[in-house]
């Protein structure tokens, strides 16, 4: 009796093992991350870090996508001083001729600052377009810039309002202009973010390439000025001062008010890279800011491709007419983008954007991130935007429309299917598993009898040697019989 009381609690153990076995290994998936062994921490803490940049504002930005890979205070606003002069060579190569000539007034001649930049124009001096954005570009000449703003824009508050034009264009909402030059004004501010932005429209431009990596340029006599100007570019990063491999674009600015500025674009390999740096206070920190990110852009970012086949999302409702449907929205090509070395593709998830009345006119997006449990302090977390296609297919006797992959409209079916077979083989496996404990716990009870059984002769065998007592039987009082 005490032997199957014993076996009964074993069994009644060993069952309450398996269940807790059973429950914690179907929660698998939402316990968090095994701890990581000693070597990958060690890889963490010697992973490469974003550069210590000591402007005030930063952006790294590839200018193919858009993508950003860095920043530091990006959309905060801040004065531009001099890089202003990207937008009004931009507005200048988009809406004029660089052999049409310009005449310089007095207003764009004296109107600016004494003791700021110029290239000593006169008034009803002419001289050419192309003439005046190499003053613009690689002399930082204020005077150039009124010129130029009065040429395009009809007069310099014209010009002012065709910048802010574009720039709301471009997606700089976060900028104003007031003049074409970059001098302090209240109301004349940009951000990192705009200026990237307004940066990667401007280098598409071969003219603007020209203009703003050129070291030296010379201005022939005009009807003012006997004299050749000789124009020579003072940025560092341009004039071989301080060499850096790729550079295809650079302007620099400089306010008391602003502190140093700075716009670059550098070309790697056909990758284009755009660094803008505001408000740095040392003369070379600017520099040195701008190299620090191109290193980083280039040397620890891989690009990603993410297939059109695995960005779906389907969402199930109802028509206007009441009908039941389910729309699947899809990405018609693969998305790729750049992802700092240290994180892997599992840090990356996708956030759709789907409209609440479903149509195929109506658009829907995926959006890339990286996941918020990585480490988002390595590179920007928004990674690229998808525009999705739509089809809404009616399940009650309605077409069917499917996506360009053909296999679309069956998905959920398989998905269905897959999930019933996982359910099957996770009941077959733990039924195998409970027959194996059983069998076990059988076999164990065997060996536990014919043990005790063996041990008990042994022990009668030594007491009858003992005590010279031959075998026999034993009735029912314990008498021998």
């Amino acid at each position: 009796m005490r032997m199957k009381k014993t076996f009964a609690s074993v069994l009644i153990v060993l069952y309450m093992i398996y269940f807790l076995i059973g429950s914690v290994t179907a929660q698998a998936p939402e316990l968090s991350p095994t701890p990581l062994a000693a070597d990958e921490t060690e890889a963490d803490e010697n992973a490469v870090q974003p550069p210590q940049i000591m402007s005030e504002a930063a952006i790294l930005m590839d200018a193919s996508t858009g993508q950003i890979l860095y920043e530091k205070s990006m959309d905060r606003r801040m004065y531009p001083a001099s890089i202003t002069k990207i937008m009004t060579a931009l507005l200048a190569l988009e809406n004029g001729r660089l052999d049409q000539h310009l005449t310089m007034s007095e207003e764009a001649v004296f109107s600016i600052e004494r003791g700021s930049s110029h290239i000593a124009l006169d008034t009803d001096e002419q001289i050419t377009l192309e003439q005046a954005l190499y003053g613009l570009s690689i002399a930082s000449g204020n005077d150039a810039a009124n010129g130029i703003a009065e040429a395009i824009g009809g007069s310099m508050d014209g010009f002012a309002e065709l910048m802010n034009r574009r720039a709301s264009q471009l997606g700089a909402e976060g900028s104003h202009f007031v003049n074409a030059h970059g001098l302090p004004d209240d109301e004349h501010y940009t951000t990192a973010h705009d200026m990237a932005l307004i940066m990667r429209e401007a280098v598409q431009l071969p003219d603007f390439l020209q203009l703003f990596s050129e070291i030296r340029y010379e201005i022939p006599p005009t009807n003012k000025q006997p004299e050749t100007r000789c124009l020579n570019s003072a940025n560092c990063l341009v004039n071989g001062i301080i060499e850096y491999d790729g550079i295809i674009a650079s302007k620099t600015g400089y306010t008391d008010q602003a502190g140093h500025t700075l716009v670059t674009a550098a070309n790697r390999n056909g990758r284009v890279l755009i660094a803008v740096v505001l408000k740095s206070y040392g003369k070379y920190d600017k520099y040195n800011d701008t190299t620090a990110l191109f290193d980083y852009g280039y040397d620890h970012f891989r690009q990603v491709t993410i297939p059109a086949s695995s960005i779906v999302k389907k969402v199930s409702g109802q028509n206007t007419e009441g009908v039941n449907t389910e729309t699947v929205c899809y990405a018609s090509e693969d998305v790729s983008f750049y992802l700092h070395e240290s994180l892997t593709e599992k840090d990356i998830s996708i956030e759709y954007d789907i409209p609440e009345q479903i149509t195929e006119e109506e658009s829907a997006s995926a959006a890339f991130f990286i996941n918020e449990e990585s480490d988002n302090s390595i590179m920007y977390s928004s990674l690229a935007v998808s525009s999705l296609e739509i089809t809404v297919q009616e399940e009650l006797g309605g077409s069917s429309v499917k996506p360009q992959s053909g296999n679309s409209s069956n998905t959920q079916d398989t998905d269905n299917n897959v999930d019933d077979k996982s359910a099957m083989v996770d009941i077959l496996a733990k039924a195998l598993i409970a027959a194996g404990i059983i069998m076990f716990i059988l076999v164990l009870a065997v060996i536990y009898k014919i043990w005790r059984r063996q041990r008990r002769r042994r022990k009668l065998e030594r007491l009858r040697r003992k005590y010279g007592v031959s075998p026999g039987r034993v009735d029912r009082n314990n008498r021998p019989v």
